[in-house]
């Protein structure tokens, strides 16, 4: 996946898909993941719309990284007091992870 930032929305991109580039407003492939731009703080954590693969992480996969994000919290000062942000996870643990897959 290529995960891009920007401005209206954030977006997955999978690349196991058909080379031929695509429209980006109009994916008839599901290969973008699109996570809309309301209530971000610093990400929309209600609502993702993609591929299954990207989708499987946002959806079930949150919970097996609780431990991994409270690490890094741990390791991050200025997020003291945040508690669990679910914003704030996305941002730094799930989006990296639909990154990587």
């Amino acid at each position: 996946y290529d995960v891009t930032n920007p401005t209206t929305t954030t977006t997955t991109r999978h690349s196991s898909q058909s080379q031929q580039p695509s429209d980006p407003q109009l994916d008839t492939r599901n290969e973008i993941a699109i996570v809309p731009t309301f209530a971000r703080f610093p990400v929309n954590d209600r609502m993702m719309m993609g591929p299954y693969d990207a989708l499987q992480i946002w959806a079930a996969g949150r919970f097996a990284r609780l431990d991994r994000h409270a690490a890094f919290l741990q390791r991050h000062p200025q997020y003291e007091g945040d508690g669990l942000h679910s914003e704030r996870f996305l941002h730094h643990t799930l989006f990296p992870a639909i990154r990587r897959a």
